[in-house]
């Protein structure tokens, strides 16, 4: 199972898998401009790079083989970028 993520023209797709890894649930960012979801992007950068040793080990990909903290990092980043693109668009999870 996964998540849609809309930020402006820019579409996401996460997996269920990377929730233990992020501070909090991505459906809290539904409905919220993308500034607003920029901050909660920077923290879950945050969490993840102070946890990063510990996320490796409980990495999905060694029980069912969705994902590795190095694609979510990537995906974080991307989501910042269009965070900060598309500062007054509402981000829609779905």
């Amino acid at each position: 199972m996964s998540l849609d993520i809309d930020i402006g023209d820019e579409e996401f797709n996460i997996t269920y898998n990377y929730s233990y890894a992020l501070p909090e649930r991505l459906r809290n960012w539904s409905g919220l401009p993308g500034f607003a979801v920029e901050e909660r992007v920077l923290e879950a950068i945050e969490h993840l790079a102070e946890n990063y040793d510990s996320f490796v080990e409980q990495e999905p990909r060694k029980c069912n083989g969705w994902g590795t903290m190095e694609l979510l990092a990537g995906l974080l980043v991307r989501m910042l970028a269009a965070c900060k693109k598309y500062p007054d668009a509402i981000v829609e999870v779905l």
